[in-house]
């Protein structure tokens, strides 16, 4: 037998042991998975038997980021943040709806699904905007498929449609994904390092609670995106929400928004020492379901502008990996608790079928790592539109190497191959 594609050599296998081993694929999925003397033939071959250094993880799905494209592809379109991630071995992202123009109705849903289509490196979804008419909502509810879920933002909570969407959600099965920041309950400063006293954990539980009880009594599938606080997670879950953070809320302080201004705002703001400490605990312990990315890049030009009405959001789909692997060399975290972190729970949120393992009849997207690679994340090197960050001169060990979709090569460390296809994961959700 010939087949398309094998590699030879360490890999995750289902979600809890590291193996030596053959990946066989065939047709874009992973056909077999074999120990490391299984003998068969194909044309591309990936042997890093001898190099137990490297190893084979499911590709990461990163369910919130902000590609911008239309009006804002000065800041981001769908090519470049689609190579971006894959150089971050990220095999599928979820779009946030906050584009210009906004994804509040099917017709934007659509013309930014064709734009995935014609440009995307890797496999994608979008999430729906709140939006302001009943007719929009309905459209958007009976052309359900297209959409992985609505993303509610904290303009959203007064919304008079609010209610219907998460009747409908339920109805749909439809994942509801907040940003949970109470707007009576926060204020803008004009101090860097500040921000975190007027956008507080409180005004956080507030809206999770908020959208909860509107919710009631059938709340639908409902998901926390960045939580920033342990307090946050704590509550989300005693709710039944699922919960995602980001890398610089347990990683990062308010003293590098002190220090970088701007470039280290985000929503929620970075907070105080105590606080990111409990939440990697929360990490680490596995209390938290996902990690994201929450790619959210501006120019700098924008950035730029006073600190009080610069915007919120600074880019990180490259990174997110190779920062996940460092914790792993440091000891915080396993790498089976990456690959849950960042695929295989995210492909369970999500619903998908076959998608964020390496098992057999699984689509074959996969990331190879180098877990004994140095380096220092330097944002002049971002294949992404914005060339900022808060984790610059941040020193990484381990970082992908290689990125596979479909059994295609898509990046392999230096170069970009457009795959064969890709696909709208949104027609993977398994069936209610």
């Amino acid at each position: 037998m010939v087949v398309d594609m094998i590699y030879k050599g360490k890999f995750l296998f289902w979600d809890n042991e590291v193996v030596q081993g053959t990946i066989i694929m065939e047709n874009g999925k992973i056909l077999e998975v074999h120990g490391p003397s299984y003998k068969v033939e194909s044309d591309v071959i990936l042997d890093y038997s001898m190099q137990p250094e490297i190893m084979a993880l499911p590709g990461v799905i990163d369910m919130h980021v902000h590609f911008r494209g239309f009006n804002l592809s000065y800041r981001e379109d769908e090519y470049t943040g689609t190579r971006g991630a894959a150089k971050g071995g990220v095999t599928t992202v979820v779009e946030m709806p906050n584009t210009d123009p906004k994804m509040d109705n099917i017709t934007t849903v659509l013309r930014k699904i064709k734009e995935y289509e014609k440009k995307s490196f890797i496999d994608y979804a979008v999430y729906a905007a709140v939006p302001d008419s009943l007719e929009k909502l309905n459209d958007l509810l009976e052309n359900w498929s297209h959409i992985m879920g609505f993303k509610i933002f904290p303009n959203d909570y007064s919304n008079p449609h609010l209610k219907n969407l998460l009747k409908g959600a339920y109805e749909k099965d439809l994942l509801v994904v907040l940003h949970a920041e109470d707007p009576n309950l926060i204020k803008e400063v004009d101090s860097p390092g500040e921000r975190w006293k007027t956008r507080s954990i409180e005004a956080a539980i507030s809206a999770i609670d908020k959208i909860y009880e509107l919710a009631t009594p059938n709340p639908p599938r409902m998901h926390l995106a960045h939580a920033s606080s342990l307090e946050e997670v704590i509550e989300a879950k005693r709710l039944g929400y699922t919960v995602e953070t980001i890398p610089h809320y347990f990683l990062l302080t308010s003293e590098i928004e002190k220090e970088m201004g701007a470039f280290a705002k985000v929503n929620p703001p970075l907070r105080s020492y105590p606080i990111a400490k409990a939440l990697l605990e929360a990490v680490s312990k596995g209390t938290v379901d996902s990690i994201a990315s929450d790619h959210a890049p501006y120019s700098i030009e924008e950035k730029n502008a006073p600190f009080i009405e610069a915007p919120s959001g600074v880019p990180g789909v490259e990174i997110t990996l190779p920062i996940m692997l460092t914790m792993v060399n440091w000891g915080l975290l396993t790498i089976p608790q990456v690959a849950r972190l960042t695929s295989i729970n995210p492909a369970s949120i999500l619903k998908l079928e076959r998608v964020g393992k390496i098992a057999s009849n699984y689509l074959a997207n996969i990331v190879l790592v180098n877990m004994k690679t140095e380096g220092i994340i330097t944002a002049d090197e971002f294949e992404c539109k914005s060339k900022y960050t808060p984790f610059e001169g941040f020193k990484y060990k381990g970082k992908p190497i290689l990125t596979i979709l479909h059994g295609d090569v898509i990046y392999d460390g230096e170069h970009f191959i457009r795959p064969s296809y890709t696909l709208n994961i949104s027609k993977l959700r398994r069936e209610c």
